[in-house]
């Protein structure tokens, strides 16, 4: 396998590939040098090129912003939290160990964050309790609304899949907005 420098070092022409070997060389020069003082030489050198407008600097920076970008994205999400598992009715489901949480910051507004369940306080997972309940509560009313809608197919005789419930509420001589109102089960 032919290495990145070497591939792209073929439309660079002599004069580049000599200048960033020359680099490489002095970064690896003193054998006593961290890894970090290397990478200083390096970028500093690779600085240097660009300033120049010397292609084999500006291939090697495109090259480090996409090796770089790769690692901190892989690095992000190693330190994620693993989905946890949680037992409910006999089923076990992953579920994020995230929580969205808000609280006061200093200057006593609040601060919405994600913060691990288990390092929440017990207000603020109360508070989160009464969160996800109103948010149960919508759903089932947009169950319910889509229940009564559905119902409309069977009610108008002539009605098919293709049908909207407006359609079928002209045809029984109301409005969607009647049908809803109304407390009667008209589902056949």
């Amino acid at each position: 396998m032919t290495s990145w420098h070497h591939r792209a070092g073929a439309t660079w022409g002599p004069d580049g590939e000599n200048e960033y070997d020359d680099l490489m060389q002095q970064a690896w020069a003193d054998r006593r040098e961290s890894p970090e003082v290397r990478k200083d030489t390096f970028l500093a050198g690779v600085d240097d090129g660009i300033q120049a407008h010397r292609l084999w600097a500006l291939d090697a920076e495109r090259e480090l912003r996409r090796r770089g970008a790769w690692q901190m994205l892989t690095s992000w999400r190693k330190s994620q939290p693993r989905p946890v598992q949680i037992n409910h009715d006999g089923t076990i489901y992953l579920k994020s160990p995230m929580i969205g949480v808000g609280r006061l910051g200093a200057d006593g507004k609040t601060i919405f964050q994600q913060e691990l369940f288990h390092l929440c306080t017990f207000d603020e997972l109360r508070e989160k309790l009464r969160a996800y309940m109103k948010s149960v509560a919508a759903y089932e009313r947009n169950i319910h609304m889509a229940v009564r809608l559905l119902a409309l197919e069977d009610l108008a005789e002539l009605a098919d899949g293709s049908w909207t419930p407006a359609q079928a509420c002209e045809l029984l001589g109301t409005t969607v907005e009647q049908y809803l109102l109304s407390d009667e089960q008209q589902a056949a």
